[in-house]
Order: structure tokens, then sequence, then C-alpha cells
């Protein structure tokens, strides 16, 4: 019997955007990377509430998802908090605001974000 696929095997959207803001952080560009880790996170939310069947239409929804999420898990608000850091780079996609030093400590959560949301996948998702 083959071994199901899991999301380490499979290639997501939000994968690509992780690799994508690396790229753009490589390149000097910290807005555009900002806007891709925030990317990223939202589509890892997206595609675990999507599947779950709960909204995931607005940020709002998407928060409200994370904390169903942490909740679900049991996990003490770490989800939560590593999401915080995503909502960081929203808002630094705009205005340019974080250190360097906060980029490169909350670059390093955002990427654990994003696996550790994928891995509550139960179902991989093909990347768009």
């Amino acid at each position: 019997m083959k071994a199901p696929v899991t999301i380490q095997e499979y290639p997501h959207p939000a994968l690509d955007m992780l690799d994508q803001a690396d790229s753009e952080f490589a390149a000097g560009d910290i807005c555009q990377a900002s806007a891709k880790l925030w990317a990223a996170a939202t589509h890892a939310v997206v595609a675990v509430a999507a599947e779950r069947g709960w909204p995931c239409d607005s940020d709002r929804a998407l928060k409200d998802a994370v904390v169903r999420l942490s909740n679900e898990q049991g996990d003490d608000m770490r989800l939560q908090s590593e999401y915080g850091a995503a909502e960081k780079f929203h808002i630094n996609m705009y205005y340019d605001l974080m250190e360097d030093f906060e980029i490169e400590i909350d670059r390093t959560i955002v990427h654990r974000f994003v696996h550790r949301t994928l891995a509550l996948l139960k179902t991989p998702q093909p990347s768009a």
C-alpha cells in the first residue's frame, strides 16, 4: 500500500510564497517580501479553514480560524502568536516599519507558522 502524500512532498501556494519572500528579501525588496510572507500565512490558514468549512473570506475570519486551530490543537496560543508575526509583515508591506532584527526573527516565525498550519491539512492541496 502506498503511503499517503504529506504536505512536505506536495507543492502548495503558501510554500511557493515563502520561497518568493526569501528571494525578495535577498534582493532587498523588504516591502514586497513582507507582502509575500503575509500571503504565505494567509494561504496556509485559508487552506485549513476551507477544508474544515470555516469562514475565511476576511482578515477577521482568518484570525478567528487561527484561534480555532490553536484551540483545536491545544497549543496554548502558539499558532496565534506566530500568526501575529505574520500580521506584522502585513503592516510592514505598507509602511516599512520593521527593524532588521525584527525581520530576521519574525521571518523564521512565519516560516514555522506556515509549515505547522499546512501540517494540519487532512488532504494536501495542489499548487495553483
